[in-house]
């Protein structure tokens, strides 16, 4: 059995080794010592020259190089910006990059635009929902533990209003001016029973106790929240893995 690189493999070797060279070893010192996450400088650039893309088809965007050439682009990094990061580059890559191709990446916000091509699949979006800015819920269980009167008495913090999670993807959609397409796929939605179809909060008792009110609306939560999410900074502190506020 012949372990030697194809020619396309050598190839792609010695231009992620250039890239690691020119681009992240002169960098390397100050980004650590900022904890700084280098979308722009970094990620972005690999992803335009197809680095992350090795293992996904190129009728759907990618390269169609296989898991060699994916494992070629983590050595060929580690050997300037080191393995755990390295591989930290592409776990997160699937944050901002996923496939990866010139056809994904060219976007006017500079972000791809894997999920706009295939689409979300979900289950009914027709429950409604009353939610609350994470801002407001805070403020709601100050002003519950400030005021004498709720003591013993169970109190809602809900913004009294309801929307549909169909509707509330599309304002979604609106404020991020994603192309993103939903399916809906059977296989997700809950038997008739176990979904819970309408959650709509009563506030009257906590605004008649205390002197909270809601203060964000729903879009304005959405509009801040899609910010913070969009900042590759505050990507860099957030944990994926665990449920967190």
């Amino acid at each position: 059995m012949d372990f030697s690189w194809t020619k396309e493999q050598e190839m792609l070797r010695k231009t992620v080794r250039e890239f690691a060279a020119k681009k992240l070893t002169p960098n390397l010192s100050d980004w650590d010592k900022d904890h700084y996450f280098p979308y722009k400088e970094a990620l972005k650039p690999m992803g335009e020259l197809g680095f992350f893309g090795a293992v996904i088809p190129e009728e759907y965007g990618g390269e169609g190089m296989g898991f060699v050439a994916s494992m070629i682009v983590t050595e060929e990094t580690a050997r300037e910006y080191g393995l755990e990061k390295a591989s930290d580059l592409e776990e997160n890559a699937d944050q901002f990059i996923l496939g990866c191709s010139q056809e994904f990446n060219e976007r006017p916000d500079g972000y791809p635009g894997f999920v706009e091509h295939y689409g979300f699949e979900l289950g009914d979006v027709s429950p409604t929902r009353d939610f609350n800015f994470v801002k407001d819920v805070v403020r709601g269980f100050l002003a519950v533990a400030a005021s004498g009167k709720t003591i013993g008495e169970e109190i809602n913090i809900a913004s009294n209003s309801e929307i549909s999670m169909a509707d509330t993807l599309a304002l979604i959609k609106s404020i991020m001016k994603s192309d993103v397409q939903f399916i809906t796929d059977e296989q997700r939605i809950r038997p008739e029973k176990s979904e819970v179809f309408r959650l709509w909060g009563d506030n009257k008792k906590i605004t008649n106790l205390t002197d909270w009110e809601p203060a964000c609306s729903l879009e304005a939560g959405l509009e801040e929240t899609v910010s913070w999410y969009t900042n590759p900074h505050n990507l860099q502190k957030f944990k994926s893995a665990i449920y967190n506020i």
